[in-house]
């Protein structure tokens, strides 16, 4: 007999980092299109566009690890770590696949900014998460 989900079934570990990755690949995304906009709209010089992607990158791995970490109560910090190194992954095929990847020293830049971020929603995540329940 198969097994029936029903509605209050709990998500397990990797179905949260799945859903932490998607809202970090969502929210990147959303953050590119709007850097691109403003640097379409505003005069702007082409160097400004690295600090600007690996920015939208950072604020995304930041949501999905705070949303990860928020879920999992535990450990934010390698939940950070997880998807800041998978966003990272995602990132650098991406860009291989479109061919515009070098790895570089810029891209250390970016896997540490990415890592960062991640690591810190994820320790925001866990204390957001263990406040909630103190208060009665």
């Amino acid at each position: 007999m198969k097994n029936k989900v029903t509605a209050n079934q709990v998500p397990t570990k990797p179905q949260i980092f799945l859903f932490g990755l998607v809202i970090s690949l969502l929210v990147s995304m959303i953050f590119i299109f709007l850097c691109a906009g403003v640097l379409t709209v505003g005069n702007f010089a082409h160097s400004i566009a690295f600090p600007l992607s690996s920015l939208a990158l950072g604020v995304g791995g930041f949501f999905g690890s705070r949303y990860a970490a928020k879920k999992i109560r535990e450990k934010g910090y390698l939940c950070g770590l997880i998807i800041g190194i998978v966003l990272f992954a995602v990132n650098t095929i991406v860009s291989m696949a479109l061919g515009g990847f070098a790895f570089t020293w810029m891209s250390v830049i970016r896997l540490v900014i990415i890592l960062l971020m991640s690591m810190l929603g994820g320790i925001l995540g866990i204390n957001s998460a263990s406040s909630k329940s103190l208060v009665k």
